[in-house]
């Protein structure tokens, strides 16, 4: 039986690229079935492989590699294939089967062709090989780039574990990156199974317990910095066997889904996503209790995080921790809100790779990595703090942060910054990053802004001043030279609030007037309508915005209504669809009544309503959104 989508017409009772309901193609003797985008195989009762669809990578046998020939009928590929596996990856399919030996009919060999130029095997080839890859085996398993296969040798049997392929993320040495292998290396004997993932091995032990190595950021709660991890464990015990998966796809941002059988018959699965991982409507992450939020403004996926904080002084973050920055004394990425803070904050801040609080008491804690630019304000260099540490041990009122530094507002009116100092923007008049927090400014601060080399203050009497880098007219004074020392003259006065976000090569900046209007200046995106050199006024009754990487925000009128604009492309405006909606256009749509406030990341939003529930919408592939859509770590999802 065969169903879905069909773009070649290889499939009976197709209607428009589509077959909809479960249509029968061959009425019997057929033992095994695989399917790929673009290739159907199956194996006969007689032992016979057949194929069709179309001939992308040589795997019909048929000698040809030509991708624009469709064969619209099965035809025989090779005999005497006891099972076979269909692999699909993006730079062509790869066909293996497992052959009984034509000398020893007990013996099983398995040859691979097709798409063989992975590493375990040199050159494609659009035969069946007359030589095997491995000859005698109990069994096997293959990804994009690795090969594993169980042997029986010796007399009395002894069932020996054999990989070869990639090794530069030390699937073959675990712990230690090595050059690979093209013939078949003898694994540890601590493992009775061993079964291949992107760029990593997981191996089950005789205690039955479960174990994974290779690259750090394909390794659920790994660090993504690491090239080669040692083992790992997943599982403590009880597990039965390895599962192997009969067809896998390339890499999908960061998906390989993985599952074992436990010795109860229930089974576990991890990297899995049950339900659709981007959210182009709001959905509801904290019922109720949430004060603010902050979602990091981040590319990188590995260091994306958001942090609420709760009307208890409570702290809670979610998504990656790959350096600590849940602050929940792990580097285990956390799919739901998770404390980091047990009570007595205040304010929150989320960065690239840290985040930051505030408490009642006027202590700055914060956690994650310190950058090679002292990104969190503490001399030791690319040191990862799991939990939260004390910064600046009082008179903090607010902090800010960015991707290599931040600022901090003392009760004083003073004002602290730290980290890089590329354009003079946390030691102002300095040529030198700050290890340390240091004094900027003595008084006369209300508040304070960062983005990715720029910075702004507002002034106690509600002035904004901006320094920094001016390249891409940041700082809005009509040009693009940079301010590597505070101007004496305000950008504007009678501010309310500022944000700043974009990326490095399109920063964007909003301020909020005392009089609701928002006035936006930088090269930002088009999408954005912030595209000016000064300061120029885009909506009107605003009482905050909040400024992402491609889209933006703001809350509006006396009802508190949330409108954002910009590129949709994962939900993240959450107008439930994935259409661009540019301000030329208009904000439109109103995503929510009574909001009280705003995050804008990447490609997420998260806002909290005045009842304090916090909702969130757009790409939760990293766990942004908070609603656990994926599973990192073992999981039971069938059985017991």
């Amino acid at each position: 039986m065969f169903w879905g989508r069909d773009n070649d017409g290889g499939l009976p009772g197709s209607v428009g690229g589509r077959v909809l309901l479960p249509t029968k193609f061959v009425n019997s003797g057929v033992t095994q079935v695989a399917a790929s985008s673009n290739a159907f195989c199956y194996v006969k009762t007689n032992k016979d492989l057949m194929c069709w669809g179309t001939d992308y990578s040589g795997v019909f046998g048929t000698g040809s590699m030509n991708a624009s020939r469709t064969i619209g009928s099965p035809q025989l590929v090779t005999g005497q294939v006891e099972e076979m596996r269909l692999i699909a990856a993006t730079s062509g399919n790869t066909l293996c089967a497992v052959k009984l030996d034509s000398v020893t009919p007990t013996q099983k060999n398995l040859f691979c062709w097709g798409n063989r130029s992975t590493g375990y095997s040199s050159g494609n080839t659009a035969t069946v090989p007359a030589t095997p890859l491995a000859e005698n085996i109990v069994s096997y398993d293959l990804f994009n780039d690795s090969i594993c296969v169980q042997k029986d040798e010796g007399a009395p049997a002894v069932r020996k574990n054999y990989c070869w392929g990639s090794g530069s993320n030390g699937q073959l040495t675990p712990g230690a990156s090595g050059a690979g292998s093209a013939v078949p290396v003898e694994m540890s004997a601590d493992y009775k199974d061993i079964v291949t993932s992107q760029e990593s091995l997981i191996g089950l032990k005789n205690d039955g317990s479960v174990w994974t190595w290779g690259a750090g950021g394909r390794i659920p709660g790994g660090n993504p910095m690491v090239a080669a991890s040692a083992p790992v464990q997943l599982i403590s015990g009880g597990v039965k066997q390895l599962l192997r998966m009969s067809n896998r796809y390339g890499p999908f941002e960061g998906m390989d889904p993985r599952c074992v059988l436990m010795q109860d018959s229930s089974v576990q699965c991890w990297m899995v996503s049950p339900l659709p991982v981007n959210k182009t409507l709001p959905v509801t992450v904290i019922p109720s209790g949430v004060q603010s939020v902050s979602v990091s403004n981040v590319f990188h996926e590995n260091y994306q995080s958001a942090c609420s904080l709760m009307d208890s002084g409570e702290v809670l973050c979610w998504g990656q921790n790959s350096v600590g920055q849940i602050g929940d004394r792990t580097l285990f990425p956390r799919l739901v809100p998770t404390q980091a803070l047990s009570r007595n904050q205040r304010q929150i801040a989320t960065g690239r790779e840290r985040s930051c609080s505030v408490s009642s008491y006027g202590e700055l804690r914060c956690w994650g990595q310190n950058s090679g630019n002292y990104s969190l304000g503490v001399s030791a260099t690319f040191t990862v703090f799991k939990t939260p540490k004390i910064i600046i041990e009082k008179d903090v009122s607010k902090v800010s942060l960015n991707d290599d530094g931040g600022c901090a507002v003392l009760t004083t009116g003073g004002l602290n910054c730290w980290g890089d100092n590329n354009s003079g923007q946390s030691k102002p008049g300095s040529a030198s990053s700050s290890s340390l927090p240091n004094l900027v400014l003595s008084s006369g601060v209300r508040d304070v802004e960062t983005s990715s080399q720029a910075a702004c203050y507002i002034a106690t009497n509600d002035d904004l001043f901006c320094w920094g880098d001016n390249s891409q007219m940041q700082l809005g004074l009509g040009d693009t030279v940079d301010r590597t020392t505070i101007p004496a003259t305000p950008l504007l006065s009678g501010v309310d609030s500022v944000s700043m976000g974009g990326s490095e090569t399109v920063p964007a900046s909003c301020a909020v007037m005392k009089d609701g209007d928002m006035k936006c200046w930088g090269s930002g995106m088009a999408c954005l309508g912030t595209g000016n050199d000064t300061p120029t006024t885009l909506l009107a009754n605003v009482k905050k915005v909040s400024i992402g990487r491609i889209h933006m925000c703001a809350i509006v009128g006396d009802e508190h209504r949330l409108v954002c604009w910009g590129q949709n492309n994962k939900g993240q405006l959450g107008i439930g669809t994935t259409t661009d909606q540019c301000f030329s256009s208009g904000p439109a749509t109103v995503v929510a009544q009574g909001v009280r406030d705003v995050s804008v990341g990447n490609e997420s939003t998260c806002f909290v309503l005045e009842s304090g529930e916090m909702k969130c919408m757009g790409d939760n592939n990293k766990g942004v959104v908070g609603t656990a859509d994926r599973f990192p770590f073992p999981r039971t999802i069938w059985g017991l």
